[in-house]
């Protein structure tokens, strides 16, 4: 180190007493001389983050991030009001620069330079304005104590704005402000961070909860960690990054492939396909993984096929994969032979009668509150209700037991599920709507058949598949009216 470098110098020439060095010494295990220790963070954020980001505001707020961090790691005492926020600020010097003498950061800027017509230090430094004003904002808003609205104050910071609410450094400084506010209640502080519609919430609540993990401690999460998926992969994965020195590498004990990273993609999928239970698989970052399941996924399209396979990485690690693909030719036609296909409309007729769907009849064990979800929560239009019914358009009624009458006996009626598919304008508001409530369970968003979608259980167990609404074609102009 540096600085250790520099004491023994000046030791061995007498220019430092005993005293002197131990006064040193305790500076460093009080965090009072730490700029060698920041500055090894800050390069080590920024080679992190230009892998994957190019933008000053993507690394800037990363860096702010990482020394509100780094100053709640420091502390010793109770968080004071505001502190990160202010602290933060006043040492904007010590995360704001980018390092000239580094010699990949260097090369990157070069080349950076091309994206930002050969200013990119200004582009820098004007970011560098922009994310002080930010935290100001934050600042004030902390500073108006309970008469400020959080939502307010994250409308202020471009949270809810198209335009801003991904940038780094919104973000950045909303997780700052929930940090600071939510201190003493870290729960509802990371509830609210994940629940800003129309923010960058998996951003906002990542940055936020981890500032939250360190200024408040670890056992306000310790109920949630069995539903974690990977939580002991995790914890040891924290655990080995905290045995790590500043100045240590260490390696992962991953072999990496000598192979094209595309041929050791397409070897390991040949050998997913022919796997079976139990088998051992080399994934393509070189770790070894045992196939745990292998399941078959329906699809929308009779022609597909689709499975998904579970892997255990040797260090823990679960993993997903799914694969669609196109039915040989053959057995297509062996379906169709033996008339497993769906009976095309010359077979239709001659059934010598014709089935029209009228209505899907959910029968339920609250009218009024499943009422409420499909109205208030989806946004479906009421058409026609009684005590005992409520109608939801062409084909959705809703029903209580009593309606379903002879039909069915009360212990049938409550395991009775329907799965319903629904399309929406706006999943994405849709899912953030529907995960605020604790009684409906509700899947991440996914690609399905080229459309967003997404799963969620209702009060009485009925599944609803909700896709985004495919958009309308534009017209040709011969078909203009």
């Amino acid at each position: 180190m540096e600085a250790v470098d520099v004491i023994r110098a000046k030791r061995d020439r007498g220019e430092l007493t005993d005293d002197q060095i131990d006064g040193v010494i305790d500076g460093f295990v009080n965090g009072a001389v730490a700029d060698y220790q920041m500055s090894a963070l800050a390069m080590a954020i920024l080679l992190n983050g230009i892998t994957t980001h190019g933008h000053p505001r993507a690394l800037l707020g990363a860096l702010a991030h990482g020394f509100a961090l780094w100053e709640a790691m420091r502390l010793s005492a109770t968080l004071p009001y505001g502190h990160l926020i202010q602290h933060t600020l006043a040492n904007s010097s010590e995360w704001s620069s980018f390092p000239e003498n580094h010699g990949l950061l260097s090369q990157w800027k070069s080349h950076a330079e091309g994206s930002f017509s050969g200013n990119f230090e200004h582009a820098w430094t004007q970011t560098v304005s922009e994310l002080l004003a930010l935290l100001e904002k934050s600042l004030a808003g902390i500073n108006a104590g309970a008469i400020s609205l959080d939502s307010k104050v994250l409308e202020d910071l471009g949270c809810f704005d198209r335009k801003t609410n991904g940038a780094g450094t919104v973000c950045a400084a909303a997780a700052v402000y929930l940090a600071s506010k939510y201190a003493p209640d870290p729960q509802n502080g990371l509830v609210e961070a994940a629940n800003l519609k129309g923010a960058d919430t998996d951003t906002i609540a990542s940055m936020a909860g981890s500032l939250l993990g360190v200024v408040a401690g670890i056992e306000w999460l310790q109920r949630y960690r069995n539903q974690l998926q990977d939580e002991s992969y995790i914890t040891r994965l924290a655990q080995r990054l905290e045995a790590i020195q500043l100045d240590q590498v260490e390696s992962s004990g991953a072999v990496s492939s000598t192979n094209k990273p595309s041929h050791a993609v397409d070897r390991f999928m040949a050998n997913l396909r022919d796997g079976k239970p139990k088998d051992t698989l080399e994934i393509p970052d070189g770790r070894k993984a045992s196939v745990e399941n292998i399941l078959s996924l329906k699809t929308s399209s009779p022609n597909l096929v689709g499975k998904q396979w579970e892997l255990k990485t040797e260090d823990g690690q679960i993993l997903y994969f799914k694969k669609l693909e196109r039915k040989a030719k053959d057995t297509i036609q062996l379906e169709d032979a033996v008339g497993t296909k769906e009976p095309t409309r010359s077979r239709r007729k001659g059934l010598g009668f014709r089935v029209k769907i009228k209505a899907v009849k959910l029968i339920v064990r609250s009218l009024e509150r499943s009422r409420w979800f499909y109205q208030d929560m989806l946004g479906l239009k009421v058409t026609r209700e009684s005590k005992t019914l409520v109608n939801f358009g062409e084909f959705l009624t809703l029903v209580t037991r009593d309606h379903a009458g002879e039909a069915e006996s009360k212990e049938d009626a409550i395991s009775t599920h329907a799965i319903l598919c629904l399309e929406c304008s706006d999943i994405q508001a849709c899912h953030d709507r529907l995960r605020t409530l604790v009684e409906v369970k509700v899947t991440s968003v996914h690609d399905r058949a080229g459309r967003k979608a997404f799963k969620c259980v209702d009060m009485d167990g009925n599944v609803l598949e909700i896709f985004e609404s495919v958009p309308k074609k534009p017209l040709l102009p011969d078909q203009q009216p």
